[in-house]
């Protein structure tokens, strides 16, 4: 038997019968080269014996050496490819929310509001005021002659035969009885 040279790729120790091929998150594309060389940040690589690492991914953040791309925290987004550490991921802004892995912030949909940035979710508008807007930091006051429930996207009219000249009512029941009936 004779000597071959080792594959790119791989490792060969003296006297090995076969090519050992360098661990995932590195890689090399010379011959014969002793190790693999971490990937660098940004980039991952999850096979074992390769010559290139992957982009890490949009939504995601890969450490040198990554054998995965990892997702952005929660409250956070990455909207382009190749970051390489979670410090990298954007904060959500306020009135908006991130879930895990986001590539965009989302806005906060009526009935809720978010007034802090790097938050995960949105906050329901409490009862006595309401959002009929998207994206929102906070709720307005429910106006006279309305009521509005937790949540509530618009304020709802006081039942006929009953008015309220407050602000901030919270449901049906807080309306007053129309005098005389």
């Amino acid at each position: 038997e004779g000597c071959y040279a080792c594959w790119v790729g791989h490792a060969c120790s003296i006297g090995a019968r076969q090519p050992t091929p360098w661990a995932a998150g590195t890689y090399t594309n010379i011959t014969g080269f002793p190790s693999g060389v971490k990937c660098e940040p940004g980039r991952f690589q999850a096979s074992e014996g390769k010559t290139a690492c992957d982009a890490c991914e949009v939504g995601a953040y890969c450490q040198a050496g990554a054998t995965a791309a990892m997702p952005c925290q929660a409250g956070t987004f990455g909207d382009t490819t190749n970051l390489g550490s979670q410090s990298e991921c954007t904060d959500c802004a306020a009135g908006a929310f991130c879930s895990t892995g986001a590539t965009s912030p989302s806005d906060c949909a009526p009935g809720t509001r978010q007034d802090r940035t790097g938050q995960s979710q949105c906050l329901e508008c409490a009862a006595g005021s309401y959002q009929n807007e998207t994206g929102r930091t906070a709720c307005r006051i429910c106006p006279r002659g309305s009521y509005c429930a937790a949540g509530a996207s618009a304020p709802l009219p006081c039942v006929g035969g009953t008015y309220s000249n407050q602000t901030g009512l919270q449901s049906s029941d807080q309306c007053t009885d129309c005098p005389g009936l």
